[in-house]
């Protein structure tokens, strides 16, 4: 249909979805309190978006950015992204300093002088990367030389988890050499999660893993643990989870168990929301960290024993057995196909007949007009910029791990190798659930 579309009845559609998204999140807003000031914090801002907000912003991201970049000359759009390094260069400054927590502690505003006094940085050079950073509606500059925060900067205060996602970025995410990578005659043929283009571009690194190299570079292991669950604090994945998957249908004293879960941020989420018995299986390093954790959000699940700590290694062994749902979270997009077929099939051989699995990942959505969730027109199929973080993560895994993300299709090929048959897609706004059950032999025959 969109391609009939004028050219000028195409803008005017980007226009119509920019102003219905507009008003979807204003509702959404209105529904709990006020709309939003760029000048000040939300009550919301510390706590996950809604489903309904998620889906209202992927769409007006996607529609301004197709608007700007049809009314912009193409010059000036490729020129502005050119730089788009410099934004991340400056948040790792302020954040290095801590400028967000001494605004914090000066409501009206602090000057440059006193701000770079007490980082011990030239006031006026630190005013290059303010004023960069209030352009773009990070810090406000009350008058020259004066800042406050606003409702981005705030949450840059140093040693947060928010702010460790900038500091793991800035040191471990840049992506240098990708072309020379890409032509190697080895390493750009090579599916080796040994030989990824993170490890290459370090001089002297041995060859190994993304994550056995974070157990030599502790600093860097500690930044990415913490980058990590700021990710779920921002994008609120395990409220997602729990407020969006009908785990209320689930039959009295069904069982959750989080297959690789960390710490047990989600184990807590479902612990806390519903009467599930929650088993958390990761590396036996995180125990002591996961029970105190439980011991803190959860308590009375854990005076309840409705939680377990379970050591597992999911590429040799199977969770435990007979559980309702098996939950993986930011697992399969770390591993080769072949890896993650081996890990589907170890959750498979511990399944019972009722059992789902719950992938929790990015899903690459294309043209394909056989796949759910497609985008309202002019938008592309995958509401372009409005689903940029998903292709963010994809180019990020194959950075560190040589792996990628997947489209439905490719879940569906890794759950039928698995001996799994896909149940249900389940879009959870920024991310999606990949739901599967164990194969009836006569559906994997006729797959085959």
């Amino acid at each position: 249909m969109s391609k009939s579309l004028t050219p000028r009845a195409r803008l005017e559609a980007l226009l119509a979805l920019i102003n219905s998204a507009a008003h979807d999140a204003i509702s959404e807003y209105e529904r709990v309190g006020d709309v939003p000031s760029i000048d000040t914090v939300h009550p919301l801002d510390a706590t996950s978006a809604s489903l309904t907000l998620n889906k209202a912003v992927r769409v007006m991201e996607g529609a301004c950015e197709q608007l700007i970049t049809t009314l912009a000359p193409p010059a000036h759009t490729l020129v502005k992204r050119s730089f788009g390094h410099l934004e991340p260069t400056c948040i790792e400054v302020v954040i290095e300093a801590n400028v967000a927590g001494m605004l914090a502690e000066h409501p009206d505003g602090l000057s440059l002088a006193d701000i770079g006094a007490k980082a011990g940085i030239c006031p006026d050079k630190l005013g290059q990367f303010m004023r960069f950073l209030a352009t773009n509606s990070c810090f406000k500059e009350v008058r020259k030389d004066v800042f406050q925060n606003n409702r981005l900067s705030s949450r840059l205060v140093a040693n947060t988890h928010l702010a460790n996602i900038f500091m793991h970025t800035s040191r471990d995410l840049h992506f240098p050499g990708a072309y020379a990578w890409l032509t190697d005659p080895k390493l750009g043929l090579s599916e080796s999660p040994n030989q990824p283009p993170f490890l290459w571009n370090i001089k002297g690194a041995k060859q190994s893993t993304y994550f056995e190299w974070l157990k030599d570079n502790p600093d860097r292991e500690a930044f990415f643990g913490s980058a990590m669950l700021g990710l779920n604090e921002a994008f609120g994945d395990s409220d997602k989870l729990a407020q969006n998957y009908p785990f209320d249908r689930l039959p009295k004293g069904a069982t959750f168990c989080d297959v690789g879960g960390g710490i047990g941020c989600t184990c807590v989420s479902i612990a806390t929301t519903y009467p599930l018995h929650v088993t958390l299986q990761d590396q036996p390093s995180l125990r002591e960290e996961s029970q105190h954790l439980f011991d803190t959000r959860c308590p009375e699940a854990v005076r309840a024993k409705r939680i377990d700590i379970v050591p597992i290694d999911f590429l040799k062994e199977s969770p435990v057995k007979d559980q309702d749902i098996y939950y993986l979270r930011h697992i399969v997009h770390d591993w080769t196909d072949s890896d993650a077929i081996l890990i589907l099939k170890n959750v498979c051989a511990a399944m019972k007949p009722e059992s789902r699995v719950l992938l929790h990942e990015e899903v690459l959505r294309s043209t394909d007009p056989t796949e759910p969730s497609m985008a309202p027109e002019p938008l592309p199929a995958n509401y372009g910029a409005g689903s940029l973080p998903s292709y963010q993560v994809d180019l990020t895994m194959l950075n560190l791990f040589n792996s990628r993300e997947r489209s439905l299709t490719e879940f569906r090929a890794l759950g039928l190798a698995a001996g799994l048959e896909f149940v249900k897609l389940w879009d959870l706004g920024h991310q999606f659930l990949v739901e599967f059950k164990i194969s009836s032999p006569g559906k994997m025959v006729a797959e085959l």
